[in-house]
């Protein structure tokens, strides 16, 4: 069963099928976004999926590849509210929903060994 679809529109109009999710440990998602950057990957977060079903930070390459970087644990953060923004630090940068100490939600950082991220 097919739980979401990547997928990637030229500007012409051309379709094309980059990847079909299974399962909770991949991408899983009501909604996610992404953005490339300068290593020629695409990152982004779900909402959903991941080890407990809390959201994921992604990475998928342009043969539709996914790595799962992080699961977020609901300690750590919870059903992500924003796509992934790049920091003039290197970092990417959101926010969630829910997790954190009081479960009201958190911003937080993530790095990615070797890979800076841009500034959106």
């Amino acid at each position: 069963m097919a739980l979401g679809t990547i997928f990637k529109i030229s500007t012409s109009g051309s379709f094309a099928t980059l990847q079909t999710s299974v399962g909770p440990e991949t991408v899983r998602s009501q909604r996610f976004e992404c953005f490339g950057e300068t290593d020629g990957n695409f990152y982004g977060v779900t909402f959903a999926g991941g080890a407990v079903d809390a959201g994921t930070v992604f990475r998928m390459d342009i043969n539709g590849n996914i790595t799962v970087l992080h699961s977020f644990t609901r300690l750590d953060g919870a059903f992500p509210a924003s796509a992934l923004i790049g920091g003039k630090d290197g970092s990417f940068y959101g926010a969630t929903f829910n997790g954190g100490h009081d479960n009201g939600g958190l911003v937080y950082r993530f790095t990615v060994p070797g890979v800076s991220a841009i500034m959106q």
